[in-house]
């Protein structure tokens, strides 16, 4: 059983014992009363993800609930699958070049600020990284602007940042799993003070989208398929403002349930991944000189312009980099699931009912291990396969003390 402590040295100890089952390929742990098995092998990973009745999350995403609803990151099952359907063409690839201009001024932000602080012995970077993106996503998302950056809005961005640790506070202490115990606790207090506020600030921002829509109606005229597939391209905010008004499929809890989701989602997860790139890049002075050689092939001499759509698709060398990070070191190094049947790997039969996290951190082929000297980048890893490719393995040299095997999974 592991002793309560930090979330990390949880996660630090649930990778020592992967170690241990490299042959298994996963292993049971203890989380106070419940049995959890950790999974780490690709071929069992892929039994759970890819099955189509186990799309339960696992307990801990309940523990989530009273802040973002049964949003898409917490609900399952059928209402999962409308309310994705629902919400995917906010996602289409062209929505970015609106999103551009925000991008820009928020990144060149970061950048004056890092800029200021070049003499300092050291930077912690995440901080800023995560006000960052908070500014771009909450404009992006919501369509108002916080000033996280300026030191605006302090509360919401205090409370956003509170309610996630107060998350992984609870995660690794089953006497708070109990919601009258954790409301008792001084967490639980803490919890409902940050929660009034996300959640005050969300319904002021629904609030004044709907009235400001209310006030600019919109004139009914016929449109062309051309016009209806660009009017499907909206932003987040737009298409849940549409859903409710004109279509009325979503209520106003709905459109909060996903909003906050997504900027709980989408502002965390991305710094994340900026800061674990900064890091992977500032391991290797070679990879730092490709990406200044590539930016300078682009930019020239004018360092101020903003990117365009072009820049950023001739970024190839940027872009594997990150990509490479990010297979390295996910954003979200685990996910949970509860088994809703029987699933049979090798010798072994996982019943239903059974709580699983797949550990993406230690997604390896769990057979070879291979010690290599620095850091560096293959081409090959960089290349877009095929899925009938992904159990190819490709090694990858890491620092002096890791020792890894790595796998070209789907960039």
């Amino acid at each position: 059983m592991l002793r309560f402590c930090c979330l990390l040295d949880i996660l630090q100890r649930i990778t020592g014992f992967n170690l241990l089952h490299v042959k298994e390929g996963f292993h049971c742990i203890w989380f106070g009363p419940n049995p959890v098995i950790t999974m780490f092998s690709p071929e069992v990973i892929e039994l759970v993800l890819s099955s189509s009745i186990s799309l339960e999350k696992s307990f801990e995403y309940s523990f989530l609930q009273r802040w973002l609803g049964l949003g898409l990151l917490t609900s399952t099952g059928t209402k999962w699958k409308s309310r994705r359907k629902l919400l995917t063409p906010s996602f289409h690839f062209k929505i970015l070049d609106d999103f551009l201009p925000t991008f820009n001024d928020q990144s060149m932000f970061l950048v004056k600020k890092l800029e200021s602080l070049q003499h300092k012995e050291y930077v912690d970077i995440t901080p800023l990284v995560i006000l960052c993106t908070l500014d771009i996503v909450c404009e992006t998302v919501m369509g108002a602007s916080i000033g996280a950056q300026k030191g605006e809005n302090i509360e919401y961005v205090s409370a956003v940042h509170n309610l996630g640790n107060f998350f992984n506070q609870r995660t690794v202490r089953p006497w708070l799993w109990l919601d009258c115990l954790f409301s008792l606790s001084s967490s639980g207090r803490g919890f409902d003070k940050d929660l009034h506020v996300v959640h005050s600030f969300t319904e002021k921002v629904i609030r004044e989208k709907k009235e400001e829509r209310n006030n600019k109606p919109l004139l009914k005229e016929e449109v062309s398929e051309d016009d209806f597939k660009t009017k499907k391209r909206l932003a987040l905010m737009d298409l849940l403002l549409d859903l409710h008004m004109n279509e009325q499929q979503l209520t106003e809890n709905d459109i909060k349930e996903e909003v906050d989701t997504f900027m709980f989602e989408g502002h965390d997860t991305t710094a994340m991944g900026i800061a674990f790139a900064l890091y992977c890049i500032g391991l290797d002075p070679g990879i730092q000189e490709k990406i200044h050689e590539e930016l300078d092939a682009i930019f020239g001499e004018d360092h101020e312009r903003h990117i365009t759509m072009d820049d950023a698709r001739n970024m190839k060398y940027l872009e594997c980099t990150l990509k490479e990070s990010q297979r390295l070191y996910p954003s979200v190094p685990m996910i949970g699931r509860k088994l809703n049947e029987d699933i049979h790997y090798k010798h072994w039969m996982i019943p239903k009912g059974t709580t699983l996290h797949c550990n993406i951190h230690t997604y390896t082929e769990g057979k070879i291990y291979i010690r290599r000297p620095k850091c560096s980048i293959q081409k090959d890893s960089c290349q877009r396969i095929h899925r009938t490719d992904i159990r190819t393995p490709i090694y990858h040299s890491l620092q002096d003390h890791e020792i890894a095997l790595v796998r070209n999974l789907h960039c």
